[in-house]
């Protein structure tokens, strides 16, 4: 195509001077200008016409196949390996395992999100216990009477039952509400009681878990479970790592200027003089696959470190927190939190007391639902 564009540029400035030195005086000297003008864009047109097909052939033989880069096939099976990889990690309870440290959080702090986030809360710590086989009723919320009265009337609407409506509950919410504003606490604090209560039934829930997903995924460890998620991500990388036909199609799309990657450009050599060694030939194409490996590996660290920079407040702030705790005095610290333990078995027991006596109507029932409030 080189060679084509220099016989043109030279039959242009041949054709420029042959017109030049033709006569235009007369009528028949203009005429024959005229005809020789036009053979001359009878012979250009049908240059511009083989160029085209030139072009046109070119494109299709440049134009690459796309594939489907399907990177789904391997999300879901990395999600779901992420799921057994929580189940199988040894340092996790089955507190963590089930997610009761994430839904015990979005319950505490339910403003931060939105108040109708509070119901499906409380669905999914349901569904948790449901799933290692446990069904929670009525019975199981008694913290004070105001939860028990909000939970009876939320299983009904849950469960389909005596015709019960969202309306209903919250229009019960805000009547209790007057009188108790800190239910939503205390049902974090009915759920709390009820993960230590049930703790056997979920860690024995939890170990056969492990045992089933062991078997049937052929999973022997929680090292073994990382490996096959680490052979995921690299299988998803590879397979969505930018190549020809991307290149292709960038340089189609014009998100790039193609002359960059053209021999002799300046962009290109100073970034080849600043990245590549001196000593290197940039004619040894083995020497250059080394560096091109190198330099992948180099854009992958780098975007690691970027991920890794906007979080690291985050990681900075958890340090500095957690060794002030390790600092200070551990066995001074048991005794602190066993005491306050007794102090909360203490105070529940004789919640359950003043329950007892709401139930059965037993005494001033209205100062014992203050009491019970006030106890919680």
């Amino acid at each position: 195509m080189n060679n084509f564009l220099d016989f043109i540029n030279n039959d242009v400035n041949v054709r420029k001077e042959m017109l030049a030195s033709l006569p235009t005086k007369t009528k028949s000297n203009i005429k024959k200008y005229n005809e020789t003008v036009d053979e001359f864009i009878d012979k250009y047109e049908s240059y511009k016409d083989g160029v085209f097909k030139y072009i046109s052939a070119k494109e299709i033989s440049l134009d690459p196949k796309v594939e489907n880069k399907n990177k789904e096939q391997f999300d879901d099976q990395i999600k779901e390996l992420e799921k057994y990889r929580l189940l199988l990690n040894p340092i996790n309870n089955y507190y963590e395992k089930l997610g009761f440290d994430e839904l015990i959080y979005r319950l505490s702090n339910y403003y931060v999100f939105n108040f109708d986030s509070v119901d499906l809360i409380i669905n999914e710590f349901i569904d948790r216990f449901k799933e290692a086989g446990i069904i929670l009723t009525v019975k199981d919320f008694d913290y004070t009477y105001y939860v028990n009265t909000y939970m009876s009337l939320f299983l009904d609407v849950r469960n389909n039952i005596n015709n019960k409506t969202k309306e209903d509950l919250d229009n019960l919410f805000e009547e209790i509400y007057w009188s108790n504003p800190d239910l939503i606490s205390h049902i974090e604090l009915n759920f709390r009681k009820l993960i230590k209560k049930y703790s056997k039934k979920l860690d024995s829930y939890i170990s056969k878990k492990k045992k089933d997903i062991s078997k049937e995924y052929n999973i022997r460890s929680y090292s073994d479970c990382l490996l096959r998620i680490n052979d995921l991500y690299e299988m998803k990388n590879k397979l969505i790592a930018e190549d020809f036909s991307d290149i292709v199609n960038k340089a189609i799309n014009k998100e790039f200027d193609v002359s960059q990657l053209l021999e002799g450009n300046k962009f290109r050599k100073s970034a080849f003089d600043s990245l590549i060694p001196e000593s290197i030939n940039l004619n040894d194409e083995l020497s250059m696959d080394k560096i091109y490996a190198s330099l992948e590996k180099l854009n992958d660290n780098l975007r690691e470190y970027e991920e890794f920079d906007k979080i690291q407040p985050l990681v900075d702030d958890f340090k500095n927190t957690y060794y002030k705790l390790i600092g200070s005095n551990s066995r001074e610290n048991q005794v602190v939190i066993k005491g306050i333990e007794n102090e909360i078995k203490k105070n529940e027991k004789e919640l359950e007391k003043i329950n007892f006596k709401i139930n059965r109507n037993f005494g001033d029932t209205k100062l014992l639902k203050m009491e019970s409030v006030r106890k919680s």
